[in-house]
């Protein structure tokens, strides 16, 4: 049967390949419903390659059967008043309609601007609501040969710690590091800089939280330098910075609400102004 059924979809999507006009055919039919072949080309997309056009077929084939063996069991069991949906189907039309409509008066005019300044007002009532999971930092961490050059240097740039010595820092961890994780200027988790010291190290250094404190490991031959410049631990309210986005998001969706609310109102105003409303006095 399967085989039988393979060489049929194999048929009828060479068919729908080739455009044929003849008088619509049978496929598969249950009860006394039937899907033609005119259904299943136009279930195969017209992009689609011929073994995908095959796979879209047989799942349209199965889709369309199970469908509709479920239907027919439900006519055979629901009461009369049950299989009674014209009202609801008339109500979801309306109402898919009014969506598409709303729908597209957004796409077309609703522009939101969400500026830092709404953000942080959203943030300062709402930042009780942004708890850590885990501890986030600020900082640089990096692992070099203890032969590495300008080693001297390296560690008088961590010592003075300055904005240029930042950059110089970056730039002797991106030329002589095996490892690093360099988020001076962003947050990252404590795991992420912990992560640059290698596990296998016998002395297994344990970073410092203290802000602004040079800690320097020698592990396997090599010197490992971290400075944390800024700590927020987990339970804590999170940073601004790291929850931006979703509060960005959470304005648009608010705003997108009074849109909607201005939308209706606006149209409600209108039909009125028109003549559209009238309301009857009982």
């Amino acid at each position: 049967m399967r085989i039988y059924i393979l060489i049929l979809v194999a048929a009828m999507v060479l068919s729908c390949r080739k455009g044929t006009t003849a008088a619509d055919v049978p496929v598969v039919r249950v009860g006394e419903s039937v899907f033609t072949r005119s259904q299943l080309c136009a279930a195969i997309p017209s992009y689609a390659t011929a073994q995908d056009s095959a796979a879209y077929a047989t799942e349209a084939i199965r889709r369309w059967v199970r469908q509709e063996v479920m239907l027919q069991k439900a006519q055979l069991n629901l009461l009369e008043e049950e299989q009674d949906i014209d009202n609801e189907i008339e109500e979801y039309r309306r109402a898919l309609l009014a969506e598409r409509y709303q729908q597209k008066l957004i796409s077309q005019k609703f522009k939101p601007v969400i500026t830092e300044e709404e953000i942080n007002v959203y943030y300062d009532k709402m930042k009780e609501n942004f708890r850590l999971d885990e501890t986030m930092v600020k900082g640089i961490s990096c692992v070099v040969p203890k032969n590495a050059k300008d080693i001297k240097k390296l560690r008088k740039a961590f010592k003075l710690a300055e904005d240029t010595d930042y950059s110089y820092i970056e730039q002797y961890a991106m030329e002589n590091a095996t490892a690093k994780e360099l988020s001076i200027d962003k947050w990252t988790t404590l795991t992420a800089i912990k992560k640059v010291i290698p596990e296998s190290s016998k002395s297994n250094p344990q970073v410092s939280l203290t802000k602004d404190k040079i800690q320097e490991f020698a592990v396997e031959g090599n010197i490992c330098f971290v400075l944390i410049k800024d700590v927020c631990k987990a339970g804590e309210c999170t940073p601004v910075e790291l929850v931006a986005d979703k509060i960005s998001n959470i304005l648009v969706n608010k705003k997108k609400l009074e849109f909607i609310r201005s939308l209706e109102n606006d149209i409600y105003e209108e039909a009125l102004a028109n003549d559209k409303v009238t309301y009857y006095n009982k």
